[in-house]
């Protein structure tokens, strides 16, 4: 039973529930917000990963490799809705405004084709390394 429980789907929904709760909380008018769920995630990834208690019931190792692409996914969904709170208004009014979002997307087209074309060349570097080095790691 406990060992059902323990699988990636229930504790990714329990971790989101629990990081919602938590990010709901205001303690003189300062709440986490969405963050919430990033601290709840990153207490149960230490939580996890550390307890022998835990281990008796569970494969770290299986479960690793089943949260690996939640984690992925997790982390580009939350930077999605943070982009969303904060939101960006383009007046189309503005030229300076214009010509600076074109820029940007000059900037992120030409540091997708340099990837492909460093993949293209080196087919060993993998793209987690290729994505890494482009985002200043």
């Amino acid at each position: 039973m406990i060992q059902s429980l323990l699988t990636h789907v229930p504790i990714t929904f329990g971790v989101l529930i629990a990081g919602y709760f938590l990010g709901r909380i205001r303690i003189k008018g300062v709440s986490l917000d969405l963050a919430g769920v990033l601290v709840v995630a990153a207490l149960a990834g230490f939580v996890l990963t550390s307890s022998e208690l835990l281990g008796n019931f569970l494969n770290i190792y299986e479960l690793k490799e089943d949260m690996d692409m939640l984690s992925s996914m997790g982390t580009s969904l939350f930077m999605s809705a943070i982009g969303v709170m904060t939101g960006y208004s383009l007046d189309l009014k503005n030229m300076k405004e214009i010509k600076s979002m074109l820029i940007g997307a000059l900037m992120v087209v030409s540091a997708f084709a340099s990837m492909k074309v460093i993949a293209f060349i080196d087919t060993d570097v993998p793209y987690s390394k290729l994505l890494g080095a482009l985002c200043g790691r």
